[in-house]
């Protein structure tokens, strides 16, 4: 028999898919650089000889880092081609970026094919010999990814039909792998959840943004102020009502109040990504993420007090949990995708919705968003598997979901872009008092009262203290002058101190203006706080005040 008889047993070299190596290193490259720009800045003092940052920065720098070298990596073996794959007369040849392995024919023993979740992930072929590699000396088997352009089953094809002529007996039939067959769930062939992954990415440079545009002190624990997070589009019911800001409905799920609430949202967003975004396709996925945001915030805005202000993601995360654990039911009872898909559902969701089971305290955490988010994933991906027709293997209605994805995409963007047209409005709150240079005691306030309005004029807080200052000197004048201007500052940034101070402001006002014999103006500016819920806030001596004065009427 000649030897074009027998054409397999010629060298033959598998080239790899590039285009899935560059992409992946352009992805960790990309968040990388984005981790690593915040924690930079943060680290900046101690390049220059200042103390060390907090551990915040650190270990976010020494991520950036692991994930900038992990990206390099994927270049070098795109660029070099690896892995690549290379079947000759001798053996079989797997040469990777972190080395070469090499294992002889009659080294060799079955070779199969080996699939998860319903995708074939690599060949595995057994040891049976000494004359291998030296990292194959000690293991039983060499896998070979699937990460070539021919595919897989045909590489295993050729592989057992020159192992086959090796050993003089007839090849085997061609493999096949039911679980790499078309799926009956999801996205056939999928390899990763490339939507989640952007949506990562978003997230991580919107917070290397928070860093760089803080409209106060730079923060150098990565923990944006309040300030900064009001000014950049976080939601606060003051704001959206009563100044009409809706925009901060879309923008508010962009934005995070630390390094840690961008981490764990993070991971469970991962968590998520890969069970929802292989079942009902990216199309679907971008819609209940987008539809839970909404939920969560429309919540958020109607349950909590009315100058909280709410940031983070979690609202469409939950939504894509309460998604996740509805849409398992799609899959078989047997299936062990689907009882897995409920563990870390219910794993995440319980402490998530439930103050009471989560360690720490709740007062940081916003449940209104989470229940929001969880109730419409939940609600849409009910709908969803109403219309979901048994033999289909996504849901349907895909332009639909397509619709939803483009106006989530279009109110984001239209809302970021609103956001930076009132920035500079908001920059003005960088002129307060910075959390630092608060005074710790009434007595320390005083005393720098006049220091506080010379460096900080447009802050309530500081004529507060000044006309604190001005009554312990009997200069009732000046201490209602100075109540008058914080008052009127207070009022101004409601939004931001919420009404508590006004009140307070405004008690301290109709004392002094009863004690200077004003009754007549002090009754009028009492007005405001004899109606509840001004008059039941107020501390109990103020209220006296009120009741003994008759300034709300007879019997107060």
């Amino acid at each position: 028999m000649s030897e074009t008889a027998f054409e397999p047993l010629g060298e033959h070299v598998y080239e790899a898919k590039r285009t899935k190596s560059l992409r992946f290193g352009a992805l960790l490259l990309a968040i990388g650089v984005a981790a690593a720009w915040p924690a930079l800045r943060a680290a900046e003092p101690w390049l220059h000889g200042g103390p060390l940052p907090a551990p915040g920065p650190i270990v976010m720098l020494i991520g950036a880092a692991l994930l900038c070298g992990l990206g390099v990596l994927g270049f070098i073996g795109a660029f070099r081609g690896l892995p690549r794959l290379t079947l000759s007369r001798d053996g079989v040849e797997l040469e990777t970026l972190f080395g070469t392995k090499w294992a002889n024919w009659s080294s060799l023993s079955a070779c199969d094919l080996v699939a998860a979740n319903h995708r074939v992930v690599y060949i595995s072929c057994a040891i049976a010999g000494d004359a291998v590699s030296d990292n194959l000396a000690n293991k039983k088997k060499l896998t070979i990814p699937d990460a070539f352009l021919a595919p897989i089953a045909s590489i295993l094809a050729d592989l057992q039909a020159r192992h086959a002529r090796i050993r003089g007996v007839a090849p085997p039939p061609a493999p096949v792998a039911a679980e790499a067959s078309t799926p009956r769930f999801g996205i056939a062939g999928f390899t990763a959840p490339w939507l989640t992954f952007a949506i990562l990415l978003v997230l991580a440079l919107v917070f290397a943004a928070e860093q760089l545009y803080a409209v106060d002190e730079p923060p150098s624990n990565l923990r944006p102020s309040l300030i900064s997070l009001v000014a950049m589009g976080g939601l606060n019911r003051d704001l959206v009502l009563d100044h009409g800001e809706w925009y901060r409905l879309f923008t508010a799920p962009l934005l995070h109040a630390d390094l840690m609430h961008l981490l764990f949202n993070g991971v469970a967003l991962l968590m998520v990504g890969y069970q929802l975004e292989r079942l009902v396709g990216r199309l679907w996925f971008a819609g209940f993420y987008f539809l839970g945001a909404f939920g969560g915030a429309l919540l958020s805005l109607a349950l909590n007090p009315e100058n909280l202000t709410s940031v983070g993601a979690s609202g469409a995360i939950m939504g894509l949990f309460g998604a996740s654990y509805l849409g398992s039911f799609r899959l078989p009872a047997e299936a062990r995708d689907r009882w897995r898909m409920q563990i870390r559902s219910v794993q995440v969701l319980v402490p998530s919705l439930i103050p009471l089971a989560t360690s720490g305290s709740s007062d940081h955490i916003d449940y209104a968003a989470h229940f929001g988010g969880v109730l419409t994933g939940a609600a849409v991906m009910f709908l969803v598997l109403k219309a979901w027709p048994d033999a289909s293997p996504l849901p349907p209605l895909r332009s639909f979901a397509a619709g939803i994805a483009v106006l989530g995409l279009v109110l984001i963007g239209a809302g970021s872009v609103d956001a930076k047209a009132r920035y500079r409005q908001y920059q003005s709150l960088g002129a307060l008092i910075p959390q630092a240079q608060m005074p710790k005691t009434q007595f320390d306030g005083e005393a720098r009262s006049r220091e506080l309005i010379e460096r900080y004029p447009a802050d309530p807080r500081g004529h507060m203290y000044r006309g604190a200052s001005l009554i312990a000197a009997r200069d009732r004048a000046g201490a209602e002058r100075e109540f008058r201007a914080a008052l009127q500052q207070a009022e101004e940034l409601r939004f931001y101190f919420g009404p508590q101070l006004g009140e307070l402001l405004r008690a301290m006002l109709v004392a002094v203006l009863l004690d200077g014999a004003k009754r007549q103006e002090a009754k009028e500016a009492a007005l405001p706080l004899c109606r509840p819920p001004a008059r039941d806030r107020l501390p109990e001596p103020l209220r006296k005040m009120l009741i003994d004065q008759q300034l709300c009427g007879a019997g107060g």
